[in-house]
């Protein structure tokens, strides 16, 4: 059985939770093999431009570059997501509604145009309770398409819960689960545990396409991602500390 391990998403802080916090987590709705929503495809291709013209002026952030063409590789191999797209319904606006998965969105969008996906919807509407509700969202998680068939304690320790706190004193959200190993778990350098992020962050590949996108205007992420994917397969698999500094994360 895995370790289930809980952080706040803004700060990093762990967070343990206790048997008497029975009404403080948001309960969820999940959908199976859905189309990607158009309002999140439109929102993320937006902020995926924001985050290149970034780059541009001086304000780069490594992290939203770097992963992507590790996660083209992964998605054409698979076919399928890993992990669903995670949507808190209790925010009005859109970029806090989907707060993660920009990355995934546009390159599904972009390459894969008919893959199917899964979301969860959490609101209030749905119930609250403890930590019952997040070990129902990992049990369901664990069986979906890409991870039915998969033994994942063979190879991960620990599911890590990114939760997020809207109100001080408020009822607390899943915004995204993973399954890491107890290795990353206690030595990850970034100050919140992202481990795809920093497995796949490297100082050449970063160079690279910072590199592609100071010499190109307007959209060029066909060649930041496709036109990297060589690369990946042939540099030494190694954690880059230098870019794990928080203004670079942030």
């Amino acid at each position: 059985m895995l370790k289930t391990k809980y952080f706040n998403d803004d700060d990093g802080r762990e967070l343990h939770f206790t048997e008497e916090d029975t009404s403080s987590i948001a309960a969820f709705d999940y959908e199976s093999d859905v189309e990607i929503p158009e309002e999140f495809i439109e929102c993320a291709y937006k902020d995926s431009m924001i985050a290149m013209e970034n780059v541009r002026l001086g304000k780069c952030k490594p992290r939203r570059f770097t992963k992507l063409p590790y996660m083209y590789r992964d998605f054409k191999r698979d076919g399928m997501m890993q992990y669903p797209f995670f949507e808190i319904c209790d925010y009005e606006d859109i970029n806090s509604r989907y707060g993660v998965g920009y990355g995934r969105c546009l390159i599904a969008n972009k390459y894969f145009p008919d893959m199917k996906i899964d979301v969860f919807k959490s609101c209030e509407w749905y119930g609250v309770g403890g930590t019952e509700i997040v070990q129902e969202a990992i049990d369901i998680i664990s069986k979906n398409n890409y991870w039915k068939d998969k033994d994942i304690t063979a190879d991960y320790d620990v599911a890590v819960v990114m939760m997020e706190q809207p109100e001080e004193d408020g009822l607390w959200y899943i915004k995204a689960i993973d399954f890491g190993t107890e290795e990353y778990m206690n030595t990850y350098k970034n100050f919140r545990p992202q481990e795809y992020c920093e497995k796949t962050m490297h100082k050449g590949l970063w160079e690279l396409q910072e590199k592609i996108i100071l010499n190109s205007s307007g959209d060029c992420y066909d060649e930041v991602i496709l036109g990297t994917l060589d690369y990946i397969e042939t540099f030494v698999d190694e954690v880059d500390d230098e870019h794990f500094d928080k203004p670079l994360w942030r």
